[in-house]
């Protein structure tokens, strides 16, 4: 019924969010790596234009993956708002049918 479904919803939010913040955590590790690889190659000045294409697209991609991660737990928290509701607005017509 809806109380299944929405612990289930809760389940995979969690299982989102937490995915979400390993997603984060790793997306700063990668950061932290340009980072460092970037003032290696500043102090180094040996970078080539390729190499900083690579760079550069590598944090393109950290971006667009954190954004994905965060846009599916806000999904997933919008249906579970979504099922609440449900099930509130069920409860409400089972009261009053009770009367």
């Amino acid at each position: 019924g809806l109380m299944s479904q929405l612990t289930s919803l809760e389940d995979e939010l969690q299982a989102e969010q937490a995915a979400a913040a390993d997603a984060a955590r790793a997306a700063g590790r990668a950061e932290a790596a340009r980072r460092e690889a970037a003032e290696s190659a500043e102090a180094a000045d040996s970078a080539s234009d390729e190499l900083w294409g690579m760079l550069a697209a590598l944090g393109d991609e950290l971006q667009a993956e954190k954004a994905a991660a965060a846009g599916a737990a806000v999904a997933r928290q919008e249906q579970m708002e979504a099922l609440q509701r449900e099930l509130h607005d069920a409860e409400a017509a089972a009261a009053c049918n009770a009367e």
